[in-house]
């Protein structure tokens, strides 16, 4: 295949300055019913990053990406000549969208998959390295680029092209989610590297947050509105659905790990003592169901050792009544 060709990027127009909507949340709107994939799956499943309307996931099992059900897995190869793909959206018709490097991983490709196995591939400069987030039901799709400079800027590709997402003063900018009607979730830093969530809809771009919250990251949402992420309040962090004005918290807690784990550094038995755990929420379909994963982090007691164990576990939770 060839490389993709060059295409002019056409930018949004938004406010100049953001409005800031702070959500005024009532918690615990919902409670999850939440398995681990132990708990779902007659196979080895190791991982899940998005789900249909349907039900079907979308993750990696058996060695790869692939379309998952409770007793089945359907690869989702590597488009022809390309190497090391990710998939990272599913719509209802089983669509899928991802990202894929070159062969001599110079750059990546952003392409669709349809339901039927055929690719179509987005046009971006090169060395724009882009990447997908999310697709929505009438395949349009969202995720990131580079500038020369290395500076992210999210994207919406639909039936008229490839549209920038830009705000006035981000030095990065995160298109991650959008749903049927073109409302679009994700995150953008300022120019002091702080994270900031949006939501941008036909009105414009408003900065979304939750009062209290230390930071927010806005991850995806459905055809109903409901948004699902992670924030965290300053002492533990929370995966979270918001709908309505309502926040329903989801904290899910890796079963399998212990407080302190040992591993030989350079010779030496060094223990290493969990000190974080981040759920989040990324993938909600319209009935409610969520994906996500929680991220354990493990610090040395050894203060010569400078780096933390991290450790993914993915989980599904459905809304009890």
């Amino acid at each position: 295949m060839s490389s993709p060709r060059k295409t002019r990027m056409f930018t949004l127009a938004v406010f100049g300055a953001l409005v800031v909507a702070n959500v005024q949340p009532a918690f615990a709107q919902k409670t999850y019913q939440i398995y681990s994939l132990a708990d779902k799956f007659s196979y080895p499943v190791d991982g899940l990053g998005a789900i249909a309307a349907n039900g079907t996931l979308l993750g990696y099992a058996q060695g790869g990406n692939a379309l998952i059900t409770r007793d089945s897995a359907q690869p989702l190869e590597d488009p022809p000549g390309l190497v090391g793909s990710g998939y990272s959206g599913i719509n209802a018709s089983l669509t899928t969208a991802g990202s894929v490097y070159l062969e001599d991983g110079s750059d990546s490709v952003a392409f669709v998959r349809r339901a039927d196995g055929t690719f179509r591939f987005l046009s971006f400069p090169s060395g724009a390295f882009p990447y997908t987030t999310g697709i929505n039901d009438n395949g349009d799709v969202v995720g990131v680029y580079y500038d020369q400079d290395f500076i992210g800027h999210g994207f919406i590709a639909d039936g008229k092209g490839i549209h920038s997402i830009d705000i006035p003063g981000a030095t990065d900018v995160q298109a991650l989610g959008i749903n049927a009607s073109g409302v679009v979730v994700g995150n953008y830093s300022d120019e002091n590297y702080d994270s900031h969530s949006f939501i941008m809809d036909n009105k414009g771009i408003t900065e979304w947050t939750i009062p209290g919250a230390r930071f927010v990251y806005a991850n995806c949402i459905n055809n109903n509105g409901a948004i699902g992420g992670v924030y965290s309040d300053g002492t533990n962090a929370h995966a979270f659905v918001y709908k309505a004005g309502k926040v329903s918290t989801i904290d899910y807690q890796n079963p399998d790990l212990p407080d302190s784990i040992t591993r030989n550094v350079g010779g030496k038995q060094v223990v290493f003592f969990k000190f974080s755990s981040y759920p989040a929420i990324t993938g909600i379909n319209d009935r409610g169901d969520v994906v996500g994963y929680t991220s354990d982090f493990y610090k040395a007691t050894d203060p010569t050792i400078h780096f933390a164990l991290i450790f993914q576990k993915s989980f599904w939770g459905t809304p009890l009544p």
